[in-house]
């Protein structure tokens, strides 16, 4: 009876050794997933099933030596219509063209390249998209006509230096001059590993380049755990080349080693940052942007 007993504890422990086992190997692969592999299987995850959509934020302004603008950007709503959910194209466009100053037969053109989207005027004034939007409450044209976000590139002295300045086409993108050679300047040599400026809509992040696909760029601030922001290579506006600290110059370097840590950044940034709060040096402690 008590070597019954034994063998049946035996296997009672062998077996709570067994599960024990099991919920550390799932353990430990959950956190390698979470800590380790997090931002790959992420990114992956997003382009297998997301969607990209182009954002655009207003281009910089260009000014001369004394601050007076020379070419400044908006904000401005484009309108577009739905083809697949319009019910009386010929009632829509003569609602619409006493507004925009099109033609009916313009915007049916417009309405018959079918599909669920097709614009019909980019870059309204103000004035316009006052009156479009009175147009689309009162009609109900809400199923079938919408406004996108655009920037509108000004020129407040008009043909003053055009042939320096340059233009932007429909896509506000530069096609000539300085709006043309600042973004390509700025995208020159852009890899890997280098830390830049980047405009963003609404703002403007300095942080550092993980991921290269082409002409889009994944970005991560190096004490960041999981955050990252994306971008494309026209929005880099310059790059760091060398970082003060404690007054002197360094160079940033390529990030390869402060990558392979991320698991562990947490607990480096915590002591670090502990260190740095206790030990004040006698000039203070600084970072200065390169």
């Amino acid at each position: 009876m008590m070597n019954r007993r034994v063998r049946v504890q035996s296997r009672i422990r062998w077996l709570v050794v067994i599960l024990l086992a099991a919920m550390g190997v799932v353990v430990f692969r959950y956190a390698w997933l979470q800590l380790v592999q997090g931002n790959e299987l992420s990114e992956r995850m997003r382009y297998q099933v997301g969607q990209d959509y182009s954002i655009q934020s207003p281009r910089g302004a260009i000014v001369d030596r004394n601050g007076r603008e020379l070419a400044v950007s908006t904000m401005t709503k484009s309108l577009f219509v739905d083809p697949n959910h319009v019910e009386n194209a010929e009632a829509v466009a003569a609602d619409l063209a006493p507004l925009i100053g099109k033609t009916e037969q313009e915007i049916l053109d417009d309405i018959a390249v079918g599909g669920g989207f097709s614009w019909v005027k980019r870059r309204l004034e103000q004035p316009e998209y006052e009156a479009v939007r009175a147009l689309i409450r009162e009609k109900d044209y809400a199923g079938c006509l919408g406004f996108r976000d655009e920037a509108k590139r000004y020129y407040p002295n008009d043909v003053l230096a055009a042939n320096v300045i340059g233009f932007v086409g429909t896509d506000d993108k530069g096609l000539d001059g300085i709006e043309q050679a600042a973004a390509a300047f700025a995208a020159i040599g852009v890899k890997k590993g280098d830390i830049v400026l980047v405009r963003l809509p609404g703002r403007y992040v300095m942080h550092r380049i993980i991921r290269e696909e082409g002409e889009h760029l994944t970005l991560m601030g190096d004490g960041n755990l999981q955050g990252t922001e994306s971008c494309t290579r026209a929005d880099v506006l310059g790059t760091v080349h060398t970082i003060l600290r404690d007054g002197k110059p360094r160079q940033p370097g390529d990030g390869k080693l402060w990558g392979r840590l991320l698991p562990f950044r947490r607990i480096i940034l915590g002591i670090y940052r502990r260190l740095s709060s206790v030990s004040p040096s006698p000039e203070g402690r600084g970072f200065g942007r390169g």
